[in-house]
Order: C-alpha cells, then sequence, then structure tokens
C-alpha cells in the first residue's frame, strides 16, 4: 500500500489542477487579454488628445477673418433670413429680384434600415424663381458658384415670357450645408 500512496497523490494533484487551477489559470489569461485591450484604448485615447492639442493650435493660429470666412461656408445652424440675403446681394448685382421663396430642410435616409443618418453636415434646400435675361442668369449662376457659401445648384429650369425683350422666367433650386449641432 506505501506503494501506491506517491501514485495516488500524483494523481490527486493533476485532479486538483485540472479541477481548481485550471479554471482560474484561464481566468487569469482572459484577465491579462483583456488589459492588453485596455491598454491599446488608452494608447488611442493619449493620441486623440495630442492629435487635439495640435489641432487646438492650428486653430489658433488662423485669424479671426479666416474663422469667420469658414463659418460663412459651413455655418453651425441654418440661418435662412442670412443665406437668402446673401443670395439676394448676387442677384442684385443683375438687377434680379428673387420671388417665391421656399426653403427646406433635407433629411438624409439611411438605405440600409430607413433611418435618418446622424453626418457631420445637414442639408437645406431653398427655391426661388426671377426674370431675367440668359446673359444676366448666367453670370448669376457664376458669382453664386464664386460665393463663399457652399451652395449646389440641383435644378434649374426655364420658361419663355410674355415680355417682348429676351428675358424668361427661371425657378432654381439650391441645396446648402450646415454643421450637425448634435454630432
Amino acid at each position: 500500500m506505501k506503494k501506491y500512496i506517491p501514485i495516488f497523490l500524483i494523481i490527486l494533484s493533476i485532479a486538483i489542477a485540472y479541477i481548481f487551477l485550471l479554471p482560474e489559470y484561464r481566468k487569469i489569461q482572459a484577465q491579462r487579454l483583456e488589459s492588453l485591450q485596455y491598454d491599446v484604448v488608452i494608447e488611442k485615447a493619449a493620441d486623440l488628445k495630442k492629435l487635439r492639442a495640435e489641432l487646438s493650435n492650428k486653430f489658433a493660429t488662423f485669424s479671426q477673418d479666416d474663422i469667420d470666412r469658414l463659418n460663412k461656408m459651413m455655418p453651425e445652424n441654418v440661418d435662412y433670413a442670412r443665406l437668402i440675403l446673401d443670395i439676394s446681394s448676387v442677384a442684385s448685382k443683375y438687377a434680379i429680384e428673387m420671388k417665391d421663396i421656399k426653403t427646406t430642410d433635407v433629411a438624409v435616409p439611411d438605405k440600409t434600415n430607413t433611418k435618418t443618418v446622424d453626418k457631420v453636415y445637414k442639408t437645406s434646400t431653398i427655391s426661388f424663381g426671377f426674370q431675367t435675361s440668359y446673359e444676366s442668369m448666367i453670370l448669376f449662376a457664376k458669382d453664386l458658384e464664386q460665393s463663399l457659401r457652399l451652395v449646389d445648384v440641383v435644378s434649374i429650369s426655364l420658361a419663355p415670357t410674355t415680355s417682348t425683350f429676351p428675358i424668361y422666367s427661371y425657378s432654381i433650386v439650391l441645396q446648402t450645408y450646415w454643421l450637425n449641432s448634435k454630432i
């Protein structure tokens, strides 16, 4: 019987290792892996802080005029009155009087689950009509293209008028952009 005691103790120690130590060893391995993942996240957070500081320093070098121009190009909220005034000032160069002004906010649908997508920017459309010559309309469109405010011409339609001059009746739809304050 004394000769079986060492074998019994070896079998007992192996059984204890499988029953008690192996699960604890697996828990420790999982915690080490989780710790490594946290270390990666901490490193990324440090990199983001560094990038934020660099961008903040670059932003501090901008002049107030440049900041004002950026805010005009991509405002933080939609201001239809200011937008209409900006377009109207461009139109007034060519004696164009805007009529039937309409504005709408555009929701961008997500094609995968039909919800709206949270993007960095939002879009709005503005439509209006006016009467002018073809040449004046082309010059007006070129000035709109060169203006500081970002606008895309979505559609232009023209129809003849009953006037004896080469005047046409135009209807134009513009799309403008502004920053999404939710993001």
